[in-house]
């Protein structure tokens, strides 16, 4: 098994719910794009028609980061073995080693709730809602941050203008990521809200007690 497979992350806990994790604009159709989320590693992805999918990042065979896999039309290949795992389900649909095999139906990867809405990609913790419970007021992703402070210090300090909104992700314990949107009239000052953003906890000691 690949020793860059798991990590030492402690795991956080999560309220039940959606949680963003990425602008939806920064993942393209076929690019297996790699989160963490409370300490859970999760690779997100878009099939060829558009639909985003939440997986845990392992693929069930070797552990393999499936991350660093492929996408083609509603599958992702793991790159190790080129285990083949249908988005529909997450099921195991070809293993090339054994061309002539029919897979288990037991052999699938672990998934979580996926949902675009508001510009962000969202993931499911837990039970919950169908979807996020976030207004789609025509926002579209403008800049996703990341801030070596715990999310929960800088939500206590986050204000934002009118015209903007902003979503805190917890990564690690003393880490997070900001995912701002706008109105697309509002881009260019929401990314410069977010770089003024990062720099302030960059040279600031809010989070030095914590």
């Amino acid at each position: 098994m690949p020793a860059e497979t798991y990590s030492d992350h402690p795991i956080l806990p999560l309220a039940d719910g959606w949680h963003a994790v990425a602008l939806s604009r920064d993942l393209p159709a076929g690019a297996p794009f790699p989160v963490i989320l409370g300490g859970r590693e999760i690779v997100i992805w878009r099939a060829e028609s558009g639909a985003v999918r939440a997986w845990v990042d392992r693929c069930p065979h070797r552990g393999m980061r499936l991350s660093l896999g492929f996408v083609r039309g509603d599958t992702l290949s793991c790159l190790y073995h080129g285990w083949r795992y249908r988005g529909e389900g997450g099921g195991c649909d070809r293993i090339p080693a054994h061309p002539d095999l029919v897979p288990p139906k037991t052999i699938t990867v672990e998934r979580y709730g996926a949902a675009e809405v508001a510009g962000l990609v969202w993931v499911r913790m837990g039970e919950g809602a169908d979807a996020p419970a976030v207004a789609d007021a025509g926002l579209d992703g403008a800049m996703s941050v990341t801030i070596d402070a715990p999310a929960e210090s800088v939500k206590a300090i986050l204000t934002l203008p009118d015209d903007m909104e902003a979503e805190v992700q917890p990564v690690l314990a003393a880490r997070c990521r900001v995912h701002v949107t706008a109105k697309r009239d509002c881009l260019k000052a929401a990314i410069a809200f977010a770089e003024a953003l990062r720099r302030r906890f960059e040279t600031s000691d809010l989070i030095a007690a914590e």
